[in-house]
C-alpha cells in the first residue's frame, strides 16, 4: 500500500510543480509593506533607484499606448466628405434661374485593406506589450537575485573581517608577551621572530578582509543607490 501511495505521489509531483505559478507582484514587495526583513528593504530599493527598471516600466507603458492608438485606428480608415451646391452658398438674386437639387452633397470611402490588416496589427501589438511585461518580471528576479547574492557575499565578508580583527588581537597580544620576555631574557630571538611574523601575517589578513568587506558593502549601494547605514 506504502508502495502504491509513493508511485502515485511521484508521478502527481510534477503536475503541481507545473501547475505553480509566480506572483511576480511579491517578487518586490510593495512600498506600504510592513515589518519585512532587512534584506528585502535592500531589494525593494534596488528596484525603486535603478534607471534600467524605470526603463522597461516605461517600455510597458509606450506598448500599452500603443495597443490603444491601434484598437482606434479603424476611424482612420473611414472618410466622409460633404459639399453645398453653388445655389446655396450664392443664391442668385432672381427666381429666374433654377436651384439644382441635391442641395447637398455627403459621401464616405472605406479603405477595406487596412479594415483587414488592423487586427493584426493590433495583436502584433498585444503580443508586444506582453513581452515588455515579461521582461519586467525577468528584470524583477534578476535583481532580487542579485541583491540576495550581494547581501550575502557583505555578510560573510562582515564575519570573516570580524575574525581577522580577533585573530589580530590575538597576535598583538602574543607578541608583546614575546617582546617583553625576550627583553628579559626568557625568550629566544626565535621565538621572537615567529611573533612578529605571526602578527604581520594577521595585519595583512585582516587589511585584506576590510578591504573585502567594503567592496561588498560598496557592491549593494551601487543596486540601492544609498548608504547602507541610511536603510531604514
Amino acid at each position: 500500500m506504502n508502495r502504491s501511495l509513493a508511485l502515485i505521489l511521484f508521478f502527481c509531483a510534477p503536475l503541481v510543480l507545473v501547475a505553480q505559478k509566480i506572483d511576480y507582484n511579491k517578487i518586490i514587495l510593495p512600498d506600504d509593506a510592513k515589518d519585512i526583513q532587512f534584506v528585502e528593504k535592500l531589494v525593494r530599493l534596488a528596484w525603486a533607484n535603478n534607471p534600467t527598471n524605470e526603463m522597461l516600466k516605461h517600455q510597458v507603458s509606450a506598448a500599452e499606448y500603443n495597443e490603444k492608438i491601434l484598437k482606434r485606428s479603424f476611424l482612420n480608415q473611414i472618410t466622409a466628405t460633404g459639399n453645398l451646391n453653388e445655389f446655396n452658398i450664392n443664391p442668385p438674386n432672381t427666381t429666374q434661374f433654377p436651384i439644382f437639387f441635391p442641395r447637398y452633397n455627403f459621401g464616405a470611402t472605406l479603405n477595406l485593406g487596412n479594415f483587414f490588416i488592423d487586427p493584426i496589427r493590433v495583436k502584433r501589438a498585444k503580443e508586444e506589450k506582453m513581452i515588455a511585461v515579461q521582461n519586467v518580471n525577468s528584470q524583477k528576479l534578476t535583481m532580487r537575485a542579485e541583491v540576495l547574492r550581494r547581501y550575502q557575499i557583505y555578510l560573510t565578508n562582515k564575519d570573516l573581517l570580524k575574525v581577522q580583527i580577533e585573530a589580530l588581537e590575538d597576535a598583538s597580544n602574543l607578541f608583546s608577551t614575546s617582546e617583553q620576555k625576550f627583553k628579559n631574557g626568557e625568550a629566544t630571538i626565535v621565538d621572537y621572530n615567529n611573533a612578529l611574523e605571526i602578527l604581520n601575517t594577521r595585519k595583512t589578513q585582516k587589511i585584506t578582509a576590510e578591504r573585502e568587506f567594503n567592496i561588498s558593502k560598496i557592491d549593494i549601494e551601487e543596486l540601492i543607490g544609498v548608504k547602507l547605514e541610511e536603510v531604514i
